[in-house]
């Protein structure tokens, strides 16, 4: 997957601080090789669907975090994506397509809470939620509740990538 990185520090409407978290909310169900599962029920060794086919999970990390949740209706951001109304973690890095029009090809990977519109996809009360993130030998986008999801591969250092606030434009 050839992603370019874009340094997006200078936009503050949004910027994402301390305390806003990154992950796949628990509950979200995931596209496995065995059918939809909820995320807390995966670990290292299963095989996930991915948009380059079926990989093998190296980890999974789990962690609770007390900051902004971002709710999105159904399938705000295309056909069921999200297949249901969902609270996900405001970091959640989701893949938009044919971002900013640059070709049919170009595709982006954002924090959720950068496309909080207040109408379709809104920021939320601080929560504390359990959030998981996936990682596997290369970066990877996998489907959670019906949504394009980025988790970085294992050379990746991906809590620095969240703490910035940055985006990644193909």
């Amino acid at each position: 997957m050839s992603m370019m990185f874009v340094d997006n520090l200078a936009r503050e409407a949004n910027s994402l601080g301390e305390g806003t978290f990154h992950g796949i909310s628990e509950g979200t169900r995931i596209f496995t090789a065995n059918g939809l599962r909820p995320v807390e029920a995966l670990c290292a060794g299963d095989r996930i669907v991915t948009r380059e086919g079926v990989r093998v999970l190296r980890r999974v990390w789990i962690e609770e975090h007390a900051g902004p949740a971002i709710h999105v209706k159904a399938s705000t951001l295309g056909t069921e994506q999200p297949a249901q109304d969902m609270t996900f973690a405001a970091g959640m890095p989701v893949v938009m397509r044919q971002w900013r029009q640059r070709g049919k090809d170009a595709r982006t990977v954002v924090p959720l809470l950068r496309l909080v519109d207040g109408v379709e996809i809104c920021r939320g009360a601080d929560e504390v939620l359990r959030t998981y993130t996936l990682q596997f030998d290369t970066d990877q986008v996998v489907y959670a509740a019906g949504l394009e999801v980025f988790c970085a591969g294992t050379g990746v250092d991906n809590e620095t990538w969240f703490k910035r606030g940055n985006i990644f434009l193909s």
